[in-house]
């Protein structure tokens, strides 16, 4: 099949998506819409993979993220937006800032608080966390340090801090029994790191 195909919204026809196919496979650029109208996403296909910028959009159009692809896989630099709203003082501000390498995550992964200041910040090496970690209270003083070696999720020392930044919790190898009261883990899973 070659050619351009549109889908619609069954309730109102209007175009849900558009997509361009060469030998049955899609190629080049695709939309999404809301039902609005608006933007929803797009992205570019090279022979029936993602290959460009994938990028997607809040109903008001203005860029959600941008997530870079080459042959189907996550690669290179990505990043979310939070959308504008009293918690950003009305303006687009970054929430996430995240390094993609072969699909998963490599380098350094950012998450940021609505008012911009830094919520957490950590190193992947082929989708696992490696070296410090840390999280941070939205005053700006650091949260928790943990360090994570050899591939493992499971961090080999901790520490955690008041928002006074008064130390309250130290150790070295981490049983879950010893973790702050009400914690199964230290951090996330890097699954739920991992926005798209």
């Amino acid at each position: 099949f070659v050619g351009k195909v549109v889908f619609f919204y069954s309730d109102t026809a209007k175009p849900m998506k558009v997509a361009n196919y060469v030998n049955g496979k899609k190629e080049g650029a695709a939309t999404g819409f809301y039902e609005t109208g608006n933007k929803e996403w797009e992205t570019t296909w090279k022979n029936g993979l993602k290959d460009g910028e994938h990028k997607e959009y809040f109903g008001d159009e203005s860029l959600k993220s941008s997530i870079p692809y080459v042959a189907g896989k996550r690669q290179g630099a990505g990043k979310v937006w939070y959308p504008a709203s009293p918690a950003t003082n009305n303006e687009r501000v970054l929430a996430k800032e995240m390094t993609f390498g072969n699909d998963k995550l490599n380098g350094v992964y950012k998450t940021f608080y609505p008012h911009g200041g830094p919520m957490q910040i950590a190193t992947f090496k082929d989708g696992k966390m490696d070296g410090e970690a840390k999280k941070y209270h939205e005053n700006g003083r650091e949260a928790e340090i943990a360090t994570f070696t050899d591939g493992n999720n499971k961090p080999v020392s901790f520490q955690a801090f008041d928002e006074n930044g008064n130390p309250t919790k130290s150790m070295g190898p981490t049983p879950v029994a010893t973790l702050p009261k009400g914690r199964t883990m230290i951090w996330e899973s890097p699954q739920k790191l991992q926005f798209y």
